[in-house]
C-alpha cells in the first residue's frame, strides 16, 4: 500500500502513527501536544515502510516540543517559600519529614518543573501533595535529584511533604549532608543522647542550637539552603576559625597597542564570611610590573601597606649578587582602618605585562592577583585588542570563554571575555594578523667533538600557519636529543616516526605564527674518522603552504681537529664565507684571595727586566676555527662532505700582575686569559723557577738608602708554589705536584674556550722590619718569581704590565727597562728568574688637600652611630682624616668620584684616602660605629673628622624620635626654623638631604636618608663639634618636677608668695632663653603643659573639697548679748563673752552671718 502527499500539505496523524487525544484526558509533560504540527514528509523506502523526514534537526524538533509542554522554561513561574526538615536520628541512618511550601503562578497550560534536590534522600512512601490537582514528581535522570512537575491556570499555594531516610556517618563524630533547594530552610534533628554539640560546614552564616532535654538532644538549623553539612557528636574536631575570604575580580587586558606589551587593570572585590576583614595580603603575578600603588576605591576604612619585593636565598652568586627566590612577584598588604571595620572592600591594581621573547604581539600570560586566605576566587577578564588582530588563547583549566560580546567593542576595536572559576591560572594569550603564507628561516650550527657531531638548528617562522598545525621535517639518520621553543628549556611536543620528525606548531607560544625553535640532533663519529659525509634535515611539505628562507650553516670544530670541506662532493651548499671564529676575550678579574706563609728579604739585586712597553688591552684571538656557508634551500637535500685535520697544540695568553702591601703581608696577584689553540682537556702545567725559590737570602740596606741596623738575622724560606689559591673562570680550581716535578692546575672548565685565571698568595713579612719603627728605610725583598703556563708552544699577546702597590709612607717598585725605580711597569715577556723589589719607607707623601665644600651627617640610633662624609676636595695624593674616639670595631667605606676606593687605617685615630691624581675631587666616606645609649641624655660628636681649613661645612645630626637637641657648639649657627606642628613647635632644617649631596658633591648622587629628628648647622670650623640631646622623659620629669616643686612651695608657704621670687624665677628663664634657645623653647612647651594640668588638679580638688556649714544658732548665748554692746566696755581681747553661770566659763563670741536669722533678730 502506497501513500501520496499533495505538495504543500501536511502529512495525516494516521500517517506517521501518531493518535489523535482523547477528549476530557489528562495531558502528561512528555506527551505530545496536539496543537503541534511539525513540517515533514513522509516516504517509503525499499521494503515500503513509511518514513517521516521532518522539514527541520530532530533536536531542534524536540526542543520546541518540549518548549511548548513546559519542560525547558525561560522564567520561573514558581517561588520556594520556605522548606522544613524534621526527624530523629538513628545509628545509622536519619527518618526525616520534608515540608516544602511552593507558590506557583498560573502556568497557561504548560508544565512546570521545580527541582527540589535532596538526590541523597530517599522517600519511603508516596509524597503528599496538596493545593494543586495536576501534578507530577520523580526523579532527574542527571543525578538532580527529585523533580516536582506542576500545571495550573490560576495561581496556587502547593505543600509538599515527603517521608525520606537518609545516611548518617558511623561515630564519633556522625554527619549528615544536606543538599537542599535556596530557600529559607528550618533543619531540626532529635538525637538519643545527651551532651552532644554539633557544628556545620556550609557557606558560613547558618544559624545553630543545640538543646539537651531528658534523654536525648534537639539540634536546630536555621539558613538558606544550599549543600552543606551538619556533624554531631561527644567529640567535634576544633572548628577553624581561621579568615575565610571571597573575591570577585574583574581583569582588563588593554592591548590596543600591538607593538606594546599589554596594559592590565585588576578590580577586586573582597569579602570576608566570617565578621569583618582583618589585614590580607595581594600577591601580584610574576613576571607583572606595578605601574602605580594600589588603591581602596569607594573610600572604606582600609590603607594599603608598601609593596614588598620578592625575597632572596642566603647566599651569593658568582659576582655576589643575591640569589632570587622562588616567589612569584611583589606582595601587598591591606590593613583595616584603626577602630573601623567592613567586611567588604574594593581593590584596584595597575600592572603591565610583558612578552615571553620581547617582540610585538608575541605569547603573553594573564594571571590574576591572588588574595591569601581566600577559599573562593572567581571573576572575568576581558580583553581588547585592535580590529587588524585576532586573539588567540590555549585553553587550560578553570578558565572558559565567554561568546557574548564585551561591551567596550567599537569600530576599531575588539573584545574577548573569559570567566576564571579558581586562581591562580593562566591564561597565555597572543596576537596574530590575517592569515599568509609560512616561511621558515633556519641557522644550522655543526660541531664536531671527538666521538660524536652535534647540529643545532635553530628555525624561526613567520607568516601564517597551515590548518595542520604541523611542521614535517625529514632527519634521516640523526638522533634527535631535544626539541624546546627558542631561548627557553620548554619541550615541544613532537611526533617521530623512520627517519621523519613532525612538529605541533600549536604548542609553541606564538602557536606557530612567529616563533623560534631549537632542535638538537647527534649523530655518532669514531675517533680515527677523517673524512666527513653528513646529510642535513631539510623541510618538506607543502610549498604552497610553507616556504623556506636563505639560511646560514655554520661548521665548528672546537677539538684538537680543523674542517676542511670537499666542496666538490658536497650538494647543496652555496656561498662560501670562512671564518676563524674571534672570541672576544673576557676582561681580567681584578680581585685578592687569601693565604700565608713567610717570605724573606734578600739582599742581590737583578738587573733591569728589559724594554718597557705599553700596557696591553685584550682583543680576540682564535681559539675556534668555524666556516660558514649558505644554504639556499632548506627544503631540498643539503649533503655535506669534508675531511677533520688534526691541529697543533698551542696556547696564546695575557697576563698582569699586582704586588702590593697590605698591612704586614705581600699580596701577589697574577691574572691570565688563556686562549688555547686546542683542547686543554682539564688540566694546565705550570713551570716555574724551582731553583731560585729554594735559595736562601738576607736583607740588606741599598744603595739608595740609609741601612738603620744589622739586619743579618733576617732570613727565611720562600713559599712553595702550591700555597698559591686559583681559580679558573670564577671557580675555585685545584693545583698539584705531578710525579716529574711539574705543577698541573686541575679544572673541568678548562677546554677549548677562553679561560680567566688567577693566581694568588699572600705571604708574610718579618717582624722585625716593622720594628725598625718611623725611621727611613730602604730595603730589597727576594724570592718574588712569577709563574708561567707550560706548554710547548706559548706565545705572550703583548707585554705583560706590573703594577705595585704600598700604604701610606711606603713605597714598593721595581726596576723597568731604563734601568728606574717605578711602581708601574711593563714587562715584554714573562720573567723566568727572580724580581728585583724595592720596599722603602717614606714621609711626606700627603698633598696639600683643600676641603672647598663639605656636609657631614651624623646620625645616630640605640646600638649604632653612621657617619657620612660628602665633600668636593681640590688636590691629590692621600687625603688623611682623624678618626675621633675610633676602635677596631669601626667599619670605613670610601667613594672617590664614583668609584670604591680603599681606605688605610694608619692607626685607630687615622684613616687615609687615595684620592688619585691631583684635581678636583668628589669624595663619600661612610662610617659604622657600635656604641652604647644612654637613657636620658646624649654627647654626640662626629667620628669622622675634617681637616682645618674647610671654606664651608654642613652638619647635620639626626636622633631618634624621642631625642631632642638642647645645645650645640657655638662655633657653628643653626640652619633651621622653627615651625608650629599641631600644638607644639618643632625645628626644619634649611635644606633637605639630596641638595645638600648635591651641593657637596657637585651633583647629584645616591646617599641614605636615616629616619628621626633631624637638625642642620653650619660654619667653617669643623673641629670640635659637639651636640647634647635629652630624651622626652628626661625633658618632662625635670620640668614636671620643677613645676610640682614651685608649686607645693606657693600653695604651703604663703612666705614665697614674694615679688622678689617672681623676680628672680624670671631672671632665670631669661638667662635660660639667652644661653640655651634650643632647651628654652622645649622646657617652655612641656612647662605649660605641666602648669595646665597643675591648674586642672587645683581645679578639681577645689570642688571635691566639701564647705564648713555655718552655725545659724550659738548655745549657751542670749540673744540680747548678741544684739547689744555695753558703752565703754572692752572686748574680750580673745574675742569671747562671760556666761553668767561664773566667771571661769566663756563661750567664743560668733558674729552671726549676713542675712542670717540671728541678725534679723
Amino acid at each position: 500500500m502506497a501513500w501520496s502527499q499533495p505538495l504543500g500539505t501536511l502529512p495525516s496523524t494516521e500517517a506517521i502513527g501518531v493518535a489523535p487525544a482523547a477528549e476530557g484526558a489528562t495531558s502528561k509533560p512528555a506527551s505530545q501536544s496536539p496543537g503541534v504540527a511539525p513540517k515533514m514528509f513522509l516516504v517509503l523506502d525499499d521494503a515500503g515502510n513509511q518514513i517521516a523526514v521532518t522539514g527541520m534537526t530532530f533536536e531542534k524538533l524536540d526542543e520546541l516540543l518540549k518548549l511548548r509542554d513546559g519542560w525547558l522554561q525561560t522564567e520561573r513561574p514558581y517561588s520556594i517559600e520556605s522548606l522544613e526538615v524534621r526527624g530523629k536520628v538513628l545509628s545509622t541512618s536519619a527518618e526525616l519529614t520534608v515540608t516544602v511550601r511552593i507558590e506557583l503562578e498560573p502556568t497557561g497550560g504548560k508544565w512546570v518543573s521545580v527541582p527540589l534536590r535532596m538526590d541523597n534522600f530517599h522517600r519511603t512512601g508516596p509524597p503528599d501533595i496538596s493545593g494543586i490537582e495536576r501534578y507530577r514528581m520523580d526523579l532527574s535522570g542527571e543525578g538532580g535529584g527529585h523533580v516536582l512537575h506542576l500545571e495550573s491556570d490560576v495561581a496556587r499555594s502547593v505543600v509538599v511533604v515527603m517521608r525520606v531516610v537518609a545516611r548518617v556517618t558511623q561515630p564519633p563524630t556522625s554527619a549528615i549532608e544536606f543538599r537542599l533547594p535556596d530557600a529559607p530552610s528550618l533543619v531540626v534533628l532529635n538525637i538519643p543522647s545527651t551532651g552532644i554539640s554539633a557544628d556545620v560546614i556550609g557557606q558560613g552564616d547558618e544559624v545553630l542550637s543545640t538543646r539537651s532535654g531528658s534523654g536525648e538532644t534537639e539540634v536546630s538549623l536555621s539558613g538558606r539552603g544550599g549543600t552543606f553539612g551538619l556533624r554531631f557528636g561527644s567529640r567535634i574536631p576544633q572548628v577553624d576559625t581561621r579568615p575565610m575570604l571571597d573575591s570577585e575580580s574583574r581583569i582588563v587586558v588593554d592591548w590596543q597597542q600591538a607593538d606594546n606589551t599589554p596594559l592590565v587593570s585588576h578590580e577586586i572585590t573582597v569579602r570576608s564570611l566570617r565578621g569583618d576583614l582583618g589585614r590580607f595580603e595581594l600577591a601580584l603575578p610574576g613576571g607583572a610590573s606595578l605601574l602605580q600603588q594600589p588603591m581602596i576605591r569607594g573610600g572604606g576604612p582600609f590603607e594599603v601597606g608598601e609593596p614588598i619585593e620578592p625575597e632572596t636565598i642566603g647566599g651569593s652568586g658568582v659576582d655576589g649578587e643575591p640569589l632570587p627566590t622562588a616567589e612569584d612577584g611583589t606582595r601587598v598588604g591591606v590593613i583595616p582602618t584603626e577602630g573601623r571595620g567592613d567586611s567588604r572592600v574594593e581593590i584596584g591594581v595597575a600592572t603591565q605585562l610583558r612578552t615571553l621573547d620581547e617582540r610585538p604581539g608575541a605569547r603573553v600570560l594573564v594571571r590574576g592577583v591572588l588574595i591569601e586566605d581566600a577559599v573562593e576566587q572567581t571573576g572575568e577578564i576581558e580583553i581588547r585588542v585592535p580590529r587588524d588582530y585576532r586573539l588567540r588563547w590555549e585553553s587550560q583549566p578553570w578558565v572558559s570563554s565567554l561568546w557574548d560580546q564585551a561591551e567596550t567593542e567599537s569600530l576599531s576595536t575588539r573584545g574577548y571575555r573569559f570567566r576564571f572559576e579558581r586562581m591562580p591560572f593562566e591564561l597565555p594569550i597572543w596576537l596574530s594578523a590575517r592569515t599568509q603564507r609560512l616561511r621558515i628561516e633556519g641557522d644550522y650550527r655543526l660541531t664536531f667533538y671527538d666521538t660524536s657531531a652535534v647540529l643545532r638548528v635553530q628555525l624561526r617562522t613567520t607568516g601564517g600557519v597551515p590548518d595542520s598545525r604541523i611542521l614535517p621535517i625529514e632527519i634521516g639518520s640523526w638522533q634527535v636529543q631535544s626539541v624546546s621553543a627558542g631561548g627557553t628549556a620548554t619541550a615541544v611536543e613532537t611526533d617521530r616516526t623512520a627517519g621523519m620528525l613532525e612538529i605541533d606548531l600549536s604548542a609553541l607560544p606564538g602557536g606557530g605564527e612567529n616563533d623560534r625553535m631549537e632542535i638538537v640532533l647527534v649523530q655518532p663519529i669514531t675517533d680515527d674518522q677523517e673524512r666527513i659525509d653528513l646529510t642535513l634535515p631539510r623541510i618538506v611539505g607543502d610549498p604552497a603552504l610553507i616556504g623556506a628562507i636563505t639560511s646560514a650553516l655554520s661548521v665548528i670544530t672546537e677539538a684538537d681537529y680543523r674542517f676542511v670541506a670537499d666542496l666538490a662532493s658536497s650538494r647543496g651548499l652555496g656561498e662560501v664565507l670562512r671564518v676563524h671564529g674571534p672570541l672576544p676575550a673576557p676582561d681580567p678579574l681584578l680581585g685578592l684571595g687569601l693565604a700565608d706563609e713567610g717570605i724573606r728579604i734578600g739582599a742581590d739585586l737583578l738587573g733591569g727586566l728589559g724594554e718597557g712597553g705599553r700596557p696591553i688591552g685584550t682583543r680576540p684571538i682564535e681559539s675556534a676555527h668555524e666556516n660558514r656557508y649558505a644554504l639556499p634551500d632548506i627544503s631540498a637535500p643539503v649533503r655535506l662532505t669534508g675531511f677533520l685535520v688534526t691541529e697543533r697544540p698551542g696556547v696564546s695568553f695575557q697576563a698582569e700582575a699586582e704586588l702590593s702591601i697590605q698591612g704586614n703581608q705581600l699580596v701577589e696577584v697574577i691574572h691570565w686569559t688563556l686562549y688555547p689553540r686546542s683542547r686543554l682537556r682539564g688540566r694546565l702545567p705550570i713551570l716555574w723557577d724551582e731553583e731560585t725559590a729554594e735559595r736562601v737570602a738576607v736583607a740588606t740596606a741599598t744603595e739608595d738608602g740609609p741601612g738603620v741596623r744589622d739586619t743579618a738575622g733576617l732570613t727565611g724560606r720562600l713559599a712553595t708554589l702550591p700555597l698559591w689559591s686559583v681559580t679558573v673562570d670564577d671557580t675555585p680550581a685545584v693545583l698539584r705536584a705531578s710525579p716529574g716535578g711539574e705543577y698541573v692546575i686541575l679544572s673541568e672548565a678548562l677546554s677549548s674556550g677562553p679561560h680567566r685565571v688567577r693566581l694568588r698568595r699572600a705571604r708574610e713579612i718579618p717582624e722585625e722590619l716593622w720594628g725598625l719603627g718611623g725611621e727611613e728605610f730602604s730595603y730589597q725583598l727576594s724570592g718574588v718569581v712569577m709563574p708561567r703556563p707550560g706548554v710547548s708552544d706559548l706565545s705572550l699577546l703583548g707585554p705583560m704590565p706590573l703594577r705595585l702597590r704600598a700604604e701610606q709612607g711606603l713605597e714598593l717598585t721595581s726596576r723597568d727597562g731604563q734601568s728606574r725605580w717605578s711602581d708601574d711597569i711593563s714587562l715584554p715577556s714573562v720573567p723566568t728568574g727572580e724580581l728585583s723589589i724595592r720596599l722603602r719607607r717614606v714621609e711626606g707623601e700627603v698633598d696639600d688637600i683643600t676641603i672647598r665644600r663639605a656636609w657631614l651627617q651624623t646620625a645616630v640610633s640605640r646600638d649604632w652611630q653612621y657617619d657620612q662624609l660628602v665633600a668636593t676636595v681640590q688636590g691629590g695624593g692621600l687625603m688623611r682624616l682623624p678618626l675621633v674616639g675610633g676602635s677596631q670595631g669601626a667599619r670605613v667605606r670610601a667613594d672617590v668620584n664614583g668609584s670604591a676606593v680603599d681606605v688605610t687605617r694608619e692607626s685607630d685615630d687615622v684613616c687615609l684616602v687615595r684620592l688619585g691624581e691631583s684635581g678636583t675631587h668628589s669624595v663619600v666616606v661612610q662610617l659604622y660605629q657600635p656604641r652604647a645609649a644612654a637613657l636620658f641624655s646624649e654627647r654626640i660628636r662626629p667620628l669622622l673628622g675634617i681637616p682645618a681649613g674647610a671654606e664651608r661645612v654642613f652638619w647635620e645630626v639626626v636622633t631618634p624620635q624621642d631625642d631632642h637637641l638642647v645645645w650645640h657648639t657655638p662655633t657653628v649657627g643653626a640652619a633651621m626654623n622653627w615651625q608650629f606642628d599641631r600644638w607644639h613647635l618643632r625645628r626644619q632644617p634649611l635644606q633637605s638631604v639630596g641638595d645638600l649631596a648635591a651641593w657637596a658633591a657637585g651633583g647629584p648622587i645616591e646617599t641614605r636618608v636615616p629616619q628621626g629628628n633631624r637638625y642642620l648647622f653650619v660654619g667653617v670650623d669643623a673641629t670640635g663639634l659637639r651636640a647634647v640631646t635629652l630624651s622626652r622623659l628626661a625633658i618632662w620629669m625635670i620640668v614636671g618636677t620643677s613645676v610640682l616643686t614651685v608649686s607645693c612651695l606657693l600653695t604651703y608657704f604663703p612666705v614665697m608668695r614674694h615679688p622678689l621670687f617672681a623676680v628672680t624665677a624670671a631672671v632665670l628663664l631669661g638667662g635660660l632663653t639667652f644661653l640655651l634657645p634650643d632647651a628654652a623653647v622645649l622646657v617652655g612647651q612641656v612647662m605649660l603643659v605641666a602648669m595646665l594640668l597643675v591648674g586642672v588638679i587645683a581645679g578639681v580638688g577645689h570642688v571635691l573639697v566639701p564647705r564648713r556649714p555655718t552655725r545659724v544658732l550659738v548655745p549657751g548665748v542670749e540673744h540680747s548679748s548678741l544684739r547689744s554692746k555695753t558703752p565703754g566696755r572692752p572686748t574680750s581681747p580673745q574675742g569671747s563673752v562671760k556666761s553668767a553661770t561664773g566667771p571661769s566659763a566663756t563661750v567664743p563670741a560668733m558674729m552671726p552671718p549676713r542675712g542670717s536669722t540671728a541678725e534679723v533678730r
